[in-house]
């Protein structure tokens, strides 16, 4: 007898518990948000109800004490909250040039390969010239020695052995 074949492949299941993962994490956080939340309400309702605590309604230095700590913690706030900015805005300039540095590098890059262009063009030009010399150079001296060949044969007749008495 065959076994009945399951409708749920192993990619299947692999998904179901990625999602399921997922899920619980994102209920932890939901929790860890929701219980931060009833702290800080805490911690702030305790701190507005200072007059209605018995020990630090009475105890002056105690309350000197958490005055002086909300100020400290307010100016560690503060001075986090100014250090951050500094950090974005000095980020913000760090990008900008950035920006304006690959601006530059890809109109330089442009520059040199319009220049590379233009010197190919020219050294093949240069190219074309010199061939074009030594061409002209060449049929020059032909017809430079030949109108000597030429000559020296008008000159002297019998020196290059041909007959002289026709």
């Amino acid at each position: 007898m065959e076994e009945p074949e399951d409708p749920c492949t192993f990619l299947d299941i692999v998904q179901d518990d990625n999602n399921q993962a997922k899920a619980d994490l994102e209920k932890q956080k939901a929790d860890k948000d929701r219980m931060a939340g009833r702290e800080k309400t805490h911690k702030e309702l305790g701190l507005e109800c200072l007059p209605h605590l018995p020990f630090i309604q009475y105890n002056d230095e105690t309350q000197h004490q958490i005055k002086s700590a909300i100020k400290h913690l307010d100016d560690l706030i503060n001075g986090g909250l100014k250090m951050k900015t500094e950090h974005d805005d000095r980020v913000k300039i760090l990008y900008e040039c950035l920006i304006d540095q690959d601006a530059l590098i890809k109109n330089l890059n442009e520059r040199t390969i319009s220049l590379l262009g233009s010197l190919r063009d020219t050294s093949t030009r240069i190219q074309e010239m010199y061939d074009d010399f030594l061409f002209h150079a060449h049929q020059s001296a032909d017809v430079v020695s030949g109108h000597i060949q030429d000559q020296e044969h008008a000159g002297c007749p019998g020196a290059c052995g041909a007959p002289t008495d026709l």
